[in-house]
């Protein structure tokens, strides 16, 4: 069985306010994100949260999604994407897959998380990873060979630093797009340009 782990833990700081709840056509952006990994349809849904936790608890009230409060997320990306895993794995013990996914890659879509599924049943021993920007990143689905070189990364390091040790086991899907995300503002105003 496959899951989705969406992490949404941070503060933002660099962009000075929560870019969870930056409102696309009057929604939060974590809640599109979160709807986009639902119609994926291809496992459950966790989503990873920590700073102004209840405001992006609100933010996706009403889905169909489990939620992990992670007290650490100051630690880093890294803390939060083991607590989702160690949550993940604590509750389904026929875990074959984890799809790590954040919550700032706007131009993100459902069929794109579809393609690394359905390159998952190609290459079943093989990280799939998006490619963009002369790199692989995430999204990205590990297999569960990967889950304790996961559960092993430093606090501080998200899932790249796995992918980048591993490039020889990653098969790359093209992600139009995949390198803008939301840390600064102006990469917000950057994107609400394009958007026009």
């Amino acid at each position: 069985m496959t899951a989705i782990l969406l992490l949404a833990a941070g503060e933002s700081a660099r962009l000075g306010y929560s870019k969870q709840l930056l409102p696309v056509n009057g929604v939060p952006l974590l809640r599109i994100q979160a709807q986009c990994a639902l119609a994926a349809a291809v496992g459950e849904v966790l989503v990873v949260v920590g700073a102004r936790a209840n405001e992006h608890r609100q933010a996706l009230q009403g889905l169909p999604l489990n939620i992990v409060q992670h007290e650490q997320w100051r630690h880093g990306m890294g803390s939060s994407l083991k607590a989702g895993m160690r949550h993940l794995q604590q509750h389904n013990k026929a875990l074959s897959a984890v799809v790590v996914m954040v919550s700032d890659q706007p131009h993100l879509t459902a069929q794109h998380l579809q393609v690394l599924w359905q390159q998952h049943k190609k290459f079943p021993d093989y990280i799939i990873a998006s490619a963009y920007a002369q790199t692989v990143g995430v999204p990205a689905l590990f297999p569960a060979v990967f889950f304790d070189p996961l559960l092993r990364l430093p606090d501080e390091a998200g899932a790249r630093k796995l992918l980048q040790e591993n490039l020889t086991l990653v098969v790359p899907v093209p992600f139009a797009g995949g390198e803008l995300d939301l840390d600064t503002e102006y990469d917000v105003q950057r994107w609400r340009a394009n958007k026009l």
